[in-house]
């Protein structure tokens, strides 16, 4: 039940993070925040892996694109989110995913 719950609170998240994103073009803090501490919940839930070195290189890249205006901060806040928990096996596709809609 826990991890019903998990996903529910997840997707809910996701789709007001999206929901704020193409409706005001603004992905605040505060929503990177909430999905942050939802995303680690996952960690003593499903046993996961953080992989922090992956978020801070794209952290690091995400800024270089940011700065030649090619991809929005907001876009690069959530896939460093999201690459904590992403296996590196499947980074390149989570940046294709976060980046393509935006």
């Amino acid at each position: 039940m826990i991890k019903l719950m998990w996903w529910f609170l997840l997707t809910a998240t996701c789709l007001f993070i999206c929901y704020r994103d193409f409706s005001k073009r603004i992905v605040s803090n505060n929503s990177v925040l909430l999905l942050c501490c939802f995303l680690l919940s996952a960690v003593p839930i499903y046993d996961a892996q953080v992989y922090l070195l992956n978020a801070v290189g794209l952290l690091l890249l995400g800024i270089l694109l940011w700065k030649f205006g090619v991809f929005g901060a907001g876009d690069i806040k959530l896939v460093c989110i999201f690459a904590l928990l992403v296996d590196p096996d499947y980074l390149l596709l989570t940046f294709v995913i976060v980046f393509t809609p935006g």
